[in-house]
């Protein structure tokens, strides 16, 4: 069997490969799922289009097609449904009876259930929680009995980013999923190995060999081990708790840009489940390679904290970015937190009023406007790991230009009149 940086190196040969540790976390999922470890677990590759996340399922898919199933699209009725094969057969072709009580699950692109209409999408959503609960009972105007499913299934699947803000309107749906926000890689690196690559076709089966060798060599040996040390639950717990905090959503009006409550951050559990499950994959891929005394060390800590890190969407690990690089008890205005990180400030300003909502920031203001500083040193923290910030350095502000000053003003009388009786329906 080849140790993981051995196979790492031999991927290399066919595929352009920066950020290796979706490799770690792709595999780490399938070992949990065939040892079934603890809860299910179900992890997104988000990044752009060509970015490598077909690259990665399509051969795992090719691994075990027995075990593990491809799908590049849903219907409200693939789960679970009263069709048949055909005349006088009573094989059923729904997803779930195929996969039977243990098995995966490979969607190439997540992104495309929510282009669907709001009856179909509502239905997969509502099955997609049954299914992780390990129980499905579906009832269907064909058959006298419901249809019924009970097991255990683990997912990986890709999406662009945009999966942040279609989950943020689903959240209890997105709460069941791990995300890997995939780096950016070098493009001109990248598209040189596309030119020099060989026919797809036997890329891909080269690569299946690779991975399901290793994946076989994991499971075959290796008694599944759910025991994690002390300091990699204390990393879990952490990651856990501030990721959960930093993807609150927050409902705002939109007339006045104001939050119209307070949001409320979901709990860590599941979360902190789900990392647990990723966290015994590595593990157990540790132990085949280095003995039953084998511990998780910092390169894997960093992985799973990448994973909860990533359930922040882009914008929001911008703006934690640039409080890492400044001292943490530094206030920062709305305008230069728009300017490092190429915001609009109202964006900017969304997101920060909804962090302080929740206390993870502090509101202050002088002559530049509203400022803002983190209160959570645990975030500010782990945004410094997550970026390799060594280095503090004083953030040099600017004052409010003449166009943020009409902005602010348009805002503040559109509040008032709003309010108070500047429109239609206010006082006289």
């Amino acid at each position: 069997m080849k140790t993981l940086e051995e196979l790492k190196t031999e991927i290399a040969k066919y595929q352009y490969l920066e950020d290796t540790r979706f490799i770690d976390v792709a595999l780490a999922n399938v070992i949990a799922t065939r040892l079934k470890i603890r809860d299910p677990l179900w992890v997104i590759f988000i990044g752009a289009s060509s970015s490598g996340k077909t690259q990665l399922l399509r051969p795992l898919a090719m691994t075990g097609p027995d075990f593990i199933h491809s799908i590049d699209d849903l219907t409200e009725n693939t789960f679970l449904s009263g069709f048949n094969q055909g005349k006088g057969k009573n094989t059923p072709v729904s997803l779930l009876n195929r996969i039977g009580s243990l098995g995966m699950l490979i969607i190439s692109d997540l992104t495309g259930i929510f282009s669907k209409g709001s009856e179909s999408k509502s239905s997969i959503i509502a099955q997609f929680r049954m299914i992780y609960d390990g129980e499905v009972t579906k009832h269907v105007g064909t058959m006298s009995k419901p249809l019924h499913w009970k097991g255990w299934i683990g997912i990986l699947g890709g999406a662009t980013p945009a999966i942040y803000k279609h989950f943020e309107q689903s959240a209890s749906f997105g709460e069941r999923f791990l995300y890997y926000r995939l780096h950016d890689y070098d493009r001109i690196k990248a598209a040189t190995r596309m030119m020099n690559r060989v026919n797809k076709t036997e890329v891909d089966k080269r690569l299946a060999e690779l991975y399901g060798e290793y994946i076989k060599g994991v499971c075959e040996h290796h008694v599944a081990v759910e025991d994690l040390d002390e300091e990699t639950v204390k990393v879990i717990i952490n990651v856990s708790s501030c990721a959960e905090l930093l993807r609150v959503a927050g409902q705002f009006d939109w007339k006045t840009e104001f939050l119209v409550d307070i949001p409320v951050p979901s709990m860590p559990m599941r979360t902190c489940g789900q990392l647990a499950t990723l966290a015994c994959g590595l593990l157990n891929m540790k132990i085949a390679e280095e003995g039953k005394d084998a511990k998780l060390g910092p390169y894997e800590h960093e992985t799973i904290e990448w994973c909860g890190y990533s359930l922040a969407d882009d914008e929001r690990r911008a703006i934690l970015k640039v409080f890492a690089g400044a001292p943490y008890d530094q206030f920062l205005s709305t305008s230069v937190i728009g300017d490092i990180t190429g915001l609009p400030t109202a964006m900017v300003r969304k997101t920060l009023m909804i962090w302080s909502s929740i206390k993870i920031v502090s509101r202050g203001g002088d002559e530049r406007g509203l400022t803002w500083r983190l209160n959570d040193k645990r975030i500010w923290e782990l945004a410094r790991r997550m970026n390799h910030i060594t280095t503090e350095e004083k953030v040099v502000d600017r004052g409010v230009s003449s166009e943020e000053k009409d902005e602010i003003s348009r805002a503040a009388d559109e509040a008032f009149n709003q309010s108070f009786g500047g429109g239609e329906n206010g006082m006289s």
